[in-house]
């Protein structure tokens, strides 16, 4: 299957997602802090947090209320060492002690932060 028909199969699976909630592809880290400045001179009070497994500032006691960038990892790789330096604060989803999971794929895991935003904010 090419790129193309991968293409396809992501737009079709996000339900119109795609097309609602905006996203930005940056390919180098001059394009990520050019991207990083526009909007913290566009939302002056812009929270960028990162995420990570490893023990942080459990989600649930973040302020999610202003304005904010979320930088995801994959579960493999995890967030790059440039883009935990960017954040302004580490989050961690809690897990039970002693589940044998260790961390989550990224979309659980940003599905569970959009909920956690939601949650404070309504």
């Amino acid at each position: 299957m090419g790129a193309k028909s991968y293409k396809y199969y992501v737009i079709k699976s996000s339900t119109g997602a795609f097309f609602k909630v905006p996203f930005r592809q940056l390919y180098d880290n001059k394009s990520i802090d050019e991207y990083i400045l526009k909007l913290k001179s566009d939302y002056p009070n812009i929270a960028l947090i990162g995420t990570s497994p490893n023990e942080q500032k459990p989600l649930y006691k973040l302020n999610l209320n202003t304005p904010l960038l979320l930088l995801l990892g994959n579960e493999t790789d995890r967030l790059n060492r440039y883009l935990t330096n960017k954040s302004d604060q580490m989050a961690t989803i809690p897990m039970v002690e002693y589940s044998s999971v260790k961390s989550l794929n990224v979309s659980c895991a940003a599905s569970i932060l959009f909920y956690e935003i939601l949650r404070q904010r309504s």
